[in-house]
């Protein structure tokens, strides 16, 4: 139960990741 909670999270935290890097992609790319 933990292992799935803690990939749960960690889909979580890639997720939050991914919306930041597409609101504003120029602090990772720096191209668009």
């Amino acid at each position: 139960m933990a292992a799935i909670l803690r990939h749960l999270a960690d889909a979580h935290q890639c997720a939050v990741e991914m919306s930041a890097m597409m609101m504003r992609p120029s602090r990772m790319t720096g191209t668009r």
